[in-house]
């Protein structure tokens, strides 16, 4: 006798199938038939979880990334101001590389469809989707700067190059058939963003 699904494993069952969906046809061509058939459900049952294709296509983007600020933002609270060592900025610097590899390795692909269509639908996506989520990183990082030593730095440069060397370090994964080895590329990704950020004594 088959397993019977709970709600959430229906609807991360219905993510992944439209994640692939998405990236072959796109979001103007895919179709929800076509995202239902995928995942092994219905048209109805679909719209029991989504209300729309935009809804889903947001879902399996948006959510990864979503998930890696969250959990910078309740890990850092627990941090207490003394315990804020260079390991400590290493230790959470290095999680949140490694969940946002994870992340882009699921959804790099995604973010290619949907900043590569047509300007208009792009740029309301970025601003509305991915913009928010840098600004919330932003706003984690710059709160806890008092708290440890390193050199003045452009805050926003430094969170869009690390979004986008994950984003394109999956993306190259990807296209050459290698797979990712999540912990070395959170190491690397961190040894490149801290050695230029802390603070050297002369």
């Amino acid at each position: 006798m088959r397993k019977r699904l709970t709600s959430d494993a229906r609807r991360d069952k219905i993510i992944e199938a439209a994640r692939e969906v998405f990236v072959k046809n796109g979001l103007a061509g895919a179709r929800t038939r076509d995202l239902a058939e995928a995942a092994g459900v219905n048209e109805a049952l679909l719209y029991r979880h989504f209300r729309s294709k935009e809804e889903l296509f947001e879902a399996a983007v948006v959510s990864p990334l979503e998930e890696a600020t969250a959990w910078l933002a309740q890990a850092l609270p627990r941090v207490k101001d003394a315990s804020f060592s260079d390991e400590t900025v290493h230790e959470l610097t290095r999680q949140h590389m490694l969940n946002t590899v994870r992340a882009m390795d699921v959804i790099a692909p995604l973010l290619g469809v949907m900043l590569f269509s047509d300007e208009v639908t792009a740029s309301a996506f970025y601003k509305e989707r991915v913009a928010p989520h840098l600004a919330e990183l932003k706003r984690i990082m710059e709160a806890q700067l008092p708290l440890w030593q390193h050199r003045d730095y452009d805050t926003e440069m430094v969170i869009q190059s690390a979004f986008g060397a994950a984003w394109f370090r999956a993306l190259n994964a990807r296209f050459t058939g290698r797979p990712l080895d999540f912990e070395a590329e959170a190491d690397q990704l961190t040894t490149l963003i801290l050695d230029g950020l802390t603070s050297r004594e002369q």
